[in-house]
């Protein structure tokens, strides 16, 4: 690698370990959400009927279990998200 690939590298590098806190910074004071939150709010708002199985959410914003459930029960807690059960598909999530 040259002198240059190396600081297109370093470059983009930065960004990536820099940008989510910074992301995280700025929606916590505009918003009082964390960038993750921010996340799971969109990704159930693109969902077909605002709504994905718990397992299915984890999924598409890369979360496991524990930690994606705490995050919807801090979240149903504001209330920005509704949080249902049905009887077929337990620990569904929706807007």
């Amino acid at each position: 690698m040259d002198a240059l690939e190396s600081r297109a590298w370093l470059s983009l590098v930065w960004t990536a370990e820099l940008l989510p806190s910074a992301l995280d910074l700025q929606l916590q004071a505009e918003s009082g959400i964390t960038h993750f939150e921010f996340l799971v709010l969109g990704t159930l708002q693109q969902a077909e009927g605002a709504s994905l199985r718990m397992s299915d959410l984890a999924s598409a914003v890369n979360a496991t279990m524990p930690r994606l459930s705490r995050v919807v029960g801090k979240l149903a807690e504001r209330d920005p998200l509704g949080r249902r059960a049905f009887s077929s598909v337990p620990r569904t999530s929706s807007t």
